[in-house]
Parts: structure tokens; C-alpha cells; sequence
């Protein structure tokens, strides 16, 4: 609309111009002022030509009248051939001026009916054709315009004048076109997100320029911002389409413009030209994919641990579950298509179903997850590996594996390796110390050279153990060793790490470590089982536990032998001293002497003569501490100690006392400063001991005595009783207690306080505080037999003893008035002891449920103290079950008094040198000591959670047997050892009465 206007206005200014036309000769601006034919002369007349002139007129004159006079300068445009613009900003403005005249400039103005829209000078003009360059465009300026041109000249002699053309339409055209890339979608880029393969044919890229109602589009030239290396880098567009200004032009591109192996999008771009000049440009890109997808690196999503070498391991085996990894995967081309894992089947047993080789995933924000089914790997301690392949939508396909360490994991399916059970490392025992003097052919230590323990030592246990997998990590953490049999943990330590036994197994450099821990017999309490062997060696079994990092766990194998790793040896002898030498029969069983529990010294008697010493007092670590001859004849039977420390020993009973013996008792006191202590000897007429002295201790104004009775008399003997107490000598007391008669010989006396019990073969009299008014004969309807003295309870109120007859077994003997008001010891009819088949030759022992008794055929026999109770016996000569493969099973034998210990247990010796414990679960076997002709009881100490028999045989030796219960103490409800003095000296826990 604008453009036509403007040319009516054009044409309406022209007609304008001819209807104004003055007539010729008229006045005038310029020649369209005059008619035609006629011009405007430059003095404002219009002249027509006539006549001629010689010489012709010039440019710009005109011949009149035949005068040449000069016209007005005739300014005119020359309409453009095209439309102007930046690009083509140039108009030629024609003049025409005689030459007198002074061209000062031309001005060009090319405008709507609205405003200037271009517009140009010429300084310096000429006649004729000028060029005159447009500028000032204004920008995106389109449609019909009109071109004017003005000129400046000046005549000779006159002001400046200007004059201007008639306006000429044109075009304009200041907008450049718009560029738009594109690449038309085929059916292989549908599917790829836009991307296009490498390989096929060229592909079509094509651009849109838009240019409006402008000039249009002329030509499009492609060119990569990145001349690829394959290809050419420029490329010419063919117009295949033209509508509503705009034309698509079509490059065809060699697919090689992509580098192999690349997938980066290539930028391109797109210049474009329209008719009038104007330039433009678009970009874009061309997205060919030659490049797999991205595996990335493995993700674990269930959680391992970190193995001893610094890989995550998971446990395997057949109820571990699936471990879950992620796998992400990057295209930064035509896109992600799918993820698959194979699993390699070497690593699978080759009962896998091969069908389940392949595992699908599933696709999240951080890649593709899968779980892999460890449970399949059984005794492995290796990777797991699998071969990822991932597609992407033009189907370019990368693989991983399965040897990559992101196409495996790490799996332990098997528990660690435990090269040795526990090793004993016997030097290392302690505590020192235990075993005075060195090994010699008079001394053992029960370590024996090294090679066992004591119930009390300490000692360090090694092992070693690897694991391929996981590893061992920590000890406190995976190791520790047990006790076969029970459940005590011992804490383990690390001390090295040595050796690399995994390099072959899976190229793993876990070590072998090398772990040590303290066994404390004592304070792991074991169950010490009936020795394995004649000299007492009881075996502990150790079992070496290892743990991997994933608590997989390995025991390592018992050790059913007897020796070796995995074994402890634990001797129950401490240790052995042939105190006087080979064949020093014992005199009677030893007895303690005051001192700490645990710690006392022991006393021994022999039966040698004069010619070397015969009394012996042992430290508790073996060493003997001083030694004495005492008297001129062999010690009888077993020896007395008082609380003072007062050692009491008496010599043997004469061979027959009709007409004439001397009985003799011996009071040793502890040496001084190393040097042996004073013996005073108290000798008796016309009687003979041969039993052993009860010790009384001290109450009050009576002082500490001993108290022997008379196994013999002769006729002009007055007593059968003595007591003897130490005061700087021997001092006697006065004798009258009992008339001498057969009758009341004495096989022996028991002492409780100041009451003492006598044994006359027929019974037992009592008397209290020595009175012979108080004497207390026992009584029965039938005669009873007794060898040895009653054991005391209940302050002196009952007494028990065994029968040497056919009538009951055992008595129960209570205080009661008899007949004629006398006081007297009677039956007591409820206890039920069954009738004896065999003489009980030693005193009873007892505690608060039971009698227990030993009788001449090696039988230990248990009476309940109620009629509720349980009896048992143990048969020390056919024992039920027989004792362990290996010890002896004598046709006959006889065995020593009983020692009772706590827990209703007697320690036995027998003859032939067998020290066992009796209970009624049966008899266990400690030590074969060497045979002796009558076993003597042991003495009983307090040691290392239990007690230590110090037993004395046939052959000299004294030795220190550990047994695994504590002493029973002695008081009114509980008599435990076959002791006759009040202070049951041979029992470690008692005090005197």
C-alpha cells in the first residue's frame, strides 16, 4: 500500500509540472518550467533553439537566435535496475551543466512517503554520468521508494542555486534474509534421536532462508565450523523449494565428515545471499555417531568388606545372598538402548544352568543394577566376573570383560586355612620356679624337660592360619582358640605375618599370620581326664579357631593322639623327690607343717636306721629344707605335728614286750638359722607305741601334748596311756589313766580337744580332759572287732568306726547311760550299714552326708548318714568300668586309708603304686608311683585352684600329685582323713578342736 501511494504521488507531481508549464521565453526555475522543446536558460528564461551557431554550443547550451546561451543544469536519476541496498547502495545521477558552470554536489535522497530511508552526496560532480553511493540505510528498510537528486551549482557572478531531478521510483531492500539449518528426519534418525550412523549413503542437510518480502533468496553456501579431516569442509546449496519469500536449499554431506570412532555432534554453518546483496548466516549441526556407548565403572550397591589386599570381598556359599551392583552407562550420541551381563561360567560350578548365564537389569537414575548370584560359588575364594555388553540405538555395541576389574566382583566362599592346630611352646611355661633343684637321678620336675605342664602354668600357644579371600583382618576380631569340650575363649594376638601362600591360589598377597595366645591351665579350667599314661599325663585338647573378614569360620582338626599340635600335656605331678634314696620304704604317711596354705612344708618318715638320716622335711617346690637322724632305730608310722610347728615320731613297737621293751617318742623342733632343730627323746619302760602319737593342742593352762598309747605291756606296766609335752626336754605326765591288763591293749587313739579315744581291739573307751571318772566304755550285745580308732564328730558326741567281724560294716556310736548308770557309747540303731564281708582295717572319714570306709579287699564303700540316702561302693581290684587301656588290674591288692576331698571324692593309693580318685561315677587313675608293701595315705595341701597329694612309696620317692578338687576342711561334721590328733595335721584346711 505504501509503495503505490507513493508512486501517485510521483505521477500527480509531474502532471502538476506540465499543467504549470509557463509559456517559452517565460520566466523558469528549471526546463520542466518551460514547454517542451524549450529550456530554461540559466538566467531564469525559458529559450527554445534557432538558428544555428558556429561553433556548435557546448554541453549544456542551447543555440538561440543563433546565440549559444547557457542553460540551467539538468539533474536527473536513472532509474535502478534492481533494488538498492547495503549491498548495492550505488545510483547514477546524469547532469547536464555548460561548462561555465560551478558543480558544487549532488545530494541523493531515497525516502517512503514516511521518511528517508537511504540517502547519499557527491562532493565534486561533473557533467554527465555520476555515481553516487547510498548510506544510511535504514535497517530492515523494504518496499517502493522514489529517488530524488538535488544539485548544487553556481553561475559566474551569481549565488549558489540548486536543482533538483523528478523523482524516480525504485526498491529497497535493508533487511538481510533469516537462516535456518536443518537435517529432514529419516527412519534411521527417528530411532536415534536425530543421530545418523557413520556408514550409508550422503545425508541431506538442508537451510531455510527466509527473506520476506525482501529481494530473495539468491544462494546458500554449508560449511563445518571444523574442517573434518575426510571430507570435504564446504559445500554448495541447491534451491529445491521457493514460497512466501522464503527458499530451502538442500547440501548433500558425506557421512565421512564424522572422524571414526567419534560421536561430537559437528557444528555447521549456513551463509546466505539474497538478490539485493544482503548477507546471512545460520547454524546448526549434523549428528552422526560413530562411537559405542560408555561403560562406566562398577558400582556396589550391597555392601562387602574390605578384604586384607584392599578389595571389597562378599561372602559366598549356598544361603549368601545376591549381591547387587550398578553398572552406569553414557552415550552422548543417539542414546543408550540396552545393557546386558554374561556371566563367565568358569566361575561357575558346571552344574549352572547355562540358561541363567545371562541376567537382566534394571534401568535407575544411576545406571543399570543387576544381582549376582554368589550363592552359586562354592569353596572359591576368587573374583566373579561377567562380560557387559551395552548398545546403543544405531546398535554400536562396547563390551567389558570379563577380565576388566569393573566386570568382576570379589567372592569368599570358603573359610580360612589353619596350617597347624595350637603348638604348645612348653619353654614357655611359668611361672619359675616351681621345681627347686634341677633334674636329676633323685629329682624330676613334673615339666619334664620341657615337654609338659603343670595344672598352674601359664604357657604360649602359636598357630598359623590364612585366608585367600577376605583375609584374617584383625586378631581380636577373627581369631580366638578354645578348649575342646567347652567354651572358654582365649584372645588371640597377631604377632606377624610372614609367607605369601595365596599367590598360587588366586594371585592374592594375603599373608599367613602367625597367631599366639596365653593358655592359664588354671584359669581356663579344664576338665583334666584321667592321665593317658602310668606316669600321670592328662591331655587337653586345644582347638585353633580362625575367622575370615566375613566371619566365615574354621576349627581346626582335633588331635586324637597323644602328642603333638592341638594337644596340651599336663602332668598331674609337680614333682618327684627320692628323699633317702632307692628303697627307703615310707614309715607312715607325711604330715604339713604350719604354714600358708599352699606354701607348708612336708614332713617324711623312712625306715632306715642310724647310719643316714630317716626323717626329712620337704619344700613345697620339691627342694628338701633340712633333714635328721632320729634315734637309733627306723621311724614307725605315720608322724604328728603340732600347732607350734612340734614334729612327733615314735619309733618301731618291740618284738615282744613279756619281759621286758621301752617305748620311745621322738619331739623334733624346726632348725634355726639352717641348723638343725633340738630332738628330745622320751622313752618309756615296759611299754611299747608302735602307734602313731595324737596331738592335743593347747587350751588354756594345758599346753600343746602328744599323746601315745601302749600296743604292749609287760606285767609290771601301770598305764596304757602317756602324754608328753615339750619343755626344754622331754617332760611325761603323770601315766595312771587305765589298769594294765590284756584286755586293754591299744590298736591306736584318736584325740578331739582334750578328749581322747582309744582303740582296744574290743571297742573303744573314751575319757575327757584325762579323767578317769569320765571314761566311756562303748557297749554291744555282740562283740565288735575294731583296728583302728573311731573318727570324732559333734564335739566328741558321736563316733564312727569299722568293724573287724561279720556284724555291720560301719558304726554310729552314741553317748547314753548304760546299766547301772554307768556312762557309755551305744549303737545308734538308725544308721543303715549293711553287714560287713570284709574287716575294715582303717578309721572312717566323713563329711555332712556320708561315712566313708575302706575294707580289706580294696573296696571303698559310701554310707549315707540318713535313710534317705544313696550308698556306693568302688572295687580298687576289678573296677567298674575298668580303668584306662594300659594300667595294671591286680588279682589282689590292698589300698591305703581314704583322704576325703570335696565333692564326695577319695584318693586312694594302692599297692602297686596306683593313686586314683574314687567317686561313684568310678575310679580314675592319676600317677603310678613306684609299689609299696602297706600305701600309706597322702597328705592333702591347698594349690592352683585344687589341692596337691604329697604321696609317699615303696621306693623312697615323695611325690607332689595335683589333684583337681580343694581340700575338705576338717570340723565337728566332717573328719576327712584317717588323722588321730586334734589338729588333723595331714588335712591342709583343718584347725585344731
Amino acid at each position: 500500500m505504501k509503495l503505490r501511494s507513493t508512486a501517485t504521488a510521483v505521477l500527480a507531481l509531474a502532471a502538476l509540472a506540465l499543467g504549470c508549464k509557463p509559456a517559452v521565453r517565460g520566466r523558469c526555475n528549471s526546463t520542466h518550467d518551460c514547454r517542451q522543446g524549450a529550456y530554461c536558460a540559466v538566467d531564469g528564461i525559458c529559450l527554445a533553439s534557432s538558428g544555428t551557431c558556429a561553433p556548435a554550443c557546448g554541453e549544456g547550451e542551447i543555440c538561440s537566435g543563433s546565440i549559444c546561451a547557457a542553460l540551467k543544469p539538468v539533474v536527473s536519476v536513472k532509474a535502478p535496475s534492481g533494488p538498492l541496498s547495503p549491498a548495492l547502495p550505488h545510483v547514477t545521477v546524469q547532469v547536464e551543466a555548460a561548462v561555465g558552470i560551478a558543480l558544487h554536489g549532488i545530494a541523493v535522497e531515497v525516502d517512503n512517503s514516511l521518511e528517508a530511508v537511504a540517502s547519499g552526496t557527491l562532493d565534486a560532480p561533473q557533467a554527465g554520468d555520476n555515481l553516487v553511493t547510498l548510506s544510511n540505510f535504514k535497517f530492515n528498510a523494504v518496499g517502493n521508494v522514489s529517488v530524488r537528486a538535488t544539485l548544487r551549482f553556481q553561475v559566474a557572478g551569481a549565488a549558489e542555486e540548486s536543482v533538483s531531478s523528478v523523482a524516480v521510483p525504485a526498491t529497497v531492500d535493508a533487511m538481510p534474509p533469516t537462516v535456518t539449518v536443518f537435517v529432514p528426519p529419516t527412519v534411521e534418525s527417528t530411532k536415534a534421536n536425530g543421530w545418523f550412523s557413520r556408514t550409508g549413503g550422503p545425508l541431506d542437510v538442508r537451510a531455510t532462508v527466509d527473506d520476506g518480502a525482501g529481494s530473495g533468496a539468491q544462494s546458500a553456501t554449508l560449511s563445518f565450523d571444523t574442517c573434518p579431516a575426510s571430507a570435504p569442509c564446504v559445500y554448495g546449496g541447491t534451491a529445491i523449494s521457493q514460497g512466501g519469500g522464503a527458499t530451502v536449499f538442500s547440501f548433500t554431506v558425506e557421512r565421512a565428515v564424522q572422524a571414526a570412532g567419534s560421536e561430537a555432534p559437528l557444528a555447521v554453518t549456513v551463509k546466505a545471499q539474497d538478490a539485493a546483496g544482503n548477507q546471512a548466516q545460520g547454524t546448526g549441526a549434523v549428528q552422526i555417531d560413530d562411537a559405542p556407548p560408555q561403560i562406566g565403572g562398577l558400582g556396589l550397591v550391597s555392601t562387602g568388606v574390605t578384604g586384607e589386599d584392599g578389595k571389597t570381598w562378599f561372602v559366598g556359599g549356598n544361603t549368601a545372598p545376591a549381591v547387587e551392583i550398578v553398572i552406569p552407562v553414557v552415550d552422548a550420541g543417539a542414546g543408550f538402548a540396552s545393557l546386558a551381563l554374561h556371566l563367565d561360567p568358569q566361575d561357575l560350578p558346571s552344574a549352572f544352568p547355562p540358561a541363567s548365564l545371562d541376567l537382566t537389569g534394571t534401568p535407575a537414575a544411576d545406571g543399570v543394577h543387576f544381582r549376582l548370584p554368589v550363592a552359586s560359588i562354592q569353596g572359591k575364594e576368587e573374583h566373579f566376573r561377567f562380560t557387559l555388553t551395552a548398545t546403543d540405538l544405531l546398535q554400536h555395541v562396547a563390551t567389558l570383560g570379563p577380565d576388566n576389574p569393573n566386570s568382576m566382583i570379589w567372592v569368599d566362599a570358603a573359610p580360612p586355612v589353619i596350617l597347624n592346630g595350637p603348638h604348645v611352646v612348653y619353654a614357655s611355661a611359668t611361672p619359675s620356679g616351681v621345681c627347686g633343684p634341677a633334674d636329676s637321678g633323685s629329682f624330676k620336675c613334673g615339666r619334664q624337660n620341657a615337654t609338659h605342664l603343670l595344672p598352674d602354668d601359664s604357657v604360649t600357644v602359636t598357630y598359623d592360619a590364612y585366608d585367600c579371600g577376605a583375609g584374617m583382618g584383625a586378631a581380636q576380631d577373627s581369631t580366638a582358640s578354645t578348649l575342646a569340650g567347652g567354651s572358654r575363649i582365649i584372645a588371640t594376638t597377631d604377632k606377624s605375618r610372614n609367607g605369601t601362600p595365596c599367590s598360587s591360589v588366586n594371585g592374592s598377597n594375603n599373608k599367613t599370620h602367625h597367631y599366639s595366645f596365653t593358655f592359664s591351665v588354671a584359669a581356663q579350667a579344664p576338665v583334666l581326664d584321667p592321665p593317658i599314661d602310668l606316669v600321670g599325663t592328662s591331655l587337653v585338647k586345644l582347638a585353633a579357631n580362625a575367622a575370615d573378614r566375613l566371619q566365615q569360620a574354621s576349627v581346626s582338626a582335633p588331635n586324637t593322639g597323644t602328642s603333638g599340635d592341638g594337644l596340651a600335656l599336663i602332668s598331674l605331678w609337680r614333682w618327684r623327690n627320692q628323699v633317702a634314696g632307692a628303697f627307703a620304704q615310707p614309715s607312715g604317711a607325711p604330715a604339713l607343717l604350719p604354714g600358708t596354705a599352699g606354701a607348708r612344708q612336708i614332713a617324711v618318715g623312712t625306715m632306715l636306721g642310724a647310719s643316714s638320716p630317716n626323717f626329712f622335711v620337704v619344700n613345697p617346690d620339691g627342694s628338701t629344707a633340712w633333714s635328721a637322724t632320729v634315734m637309733l632305730t627306723p621311724i614307725t608310722g605315720d608322724i604328728a605335728v603340732g600347732p607350734t610347728g612340734r614334729v612327733y615320731v615314735v619309733g618301731p613297737p618291740a618284738p615282744n614286750c613279756n619281759s621286758s621293751c621301752t617305748g620311745t617318742l621322738t619331739i623334733l623342733l624346726a632348725p634355726t638359722s639352717g641348723v638343725m632343730g633340738t630332738a628330745h627323746a622320751c622313752a618309756v619302760t615296759n611299754v611299747s607305741f608302735g602307734s602313731p602319737p595324737a596331738v592335743i593342742a593347747a587350751n588354756g593352762a594345758i599346753p600343746e601334748r602328744a599323746v601315745l598309747a601302749s600296743a604292749d605291756n609287760t606285767v609290771a606296766a601301770t598305764s596304757n596311756v602317756f602324754l608328753f609335752e615339750e619343755n626344754n626336754g622331754c617332760q611325761a605326765d603323770p601315766p595312771a589313766l587305765l589298769p594294765v591288763g590284756a584286755s586293754n591293749k591299744s590298736s591306736g587313739l584318736s584325740a578331739n580337744g582334750t578328749s581322747v579315744f582309744l582303740s582296744t581291739g574290743q571297742g573303744f573307751t573314751s575319757f575327757d580332759a584325762f579323767d578317769p571318772t569320765t571314761a566311756r566304755a562303748y557297749t554291744s550285745t555282740a562283740t565288735v572287732s575294731t583296728a583302728s580308732p573311731p573318727a570324732l564328730s559333734a564335739g566328741s558326741l558321736r563316733a564312727w568306726f569299722g568293724s573287724g567281724g561279720s556284724d555291720k560294716m560301719v558304726h554310729s556310736a552314741l553317748q547314753s547311760t548304760c546299766t547301772g548308770g554307768t556312762k557309755c557309747w551305744v549303737d545308734d540303731s538308725a544308721f543303715p550299714a549293711a553287714s560287713a564281708t570284709s574287716p575294715f582295717p582303717f578309721t572312717p572319714v566323713f563329711d555332712a552326708a556320708a561315712v566313708f570306709a575302706v575294707d580289706a579287699s580294696a573296696v571303698v564303700h559310701a554310707f549315707p548318714r540318713t535313710t534317705n540316702g544313696s550308698a556306693w561302693s568302688q572295687d580298687f581290684v576289678n573296677p567298674n568300668p575298668p580303668l584306662p587301656s594300659g594300667w595294671p588290674t591286680p588279682g589282689s591288692a590292698t589300698v591305703s586309708p581314704p583322704v576325703l576331698l570335696q565333692q564326695e571324692t577319695l584318693l586312694e593309693v594302692r599297692n602297686d603304686g596306683v593313686v586314683a580318685l574314687a567317686t561313684s561315677a568310678g575310679i580314675a587313675p592319676l600317677i603310678k608311683a613306684a609299689p609299696t608293701g602297706l600305701p600309706v595315705a597322702p597328705v592333702v595341701d591347698a594349690r592352683a585352684g585344687g589341692s596337691v597329694a604329697y604321696v609317699v612309696d615303696g621306693e623312697g620317692w615323695l611325690t607332689a600329685v595335683q589333684l583337681p578338687l580343694a581340700p575338705l576342711a576338717a570340723g565337728q561334721n566332717a573328719w576327712p582323713r584317717p588323722g588321730r590328733d586334734s589338729c588333723n595335721s595331714r588335712n591342709a584346711a583343718s584347725t585344731c578342736q
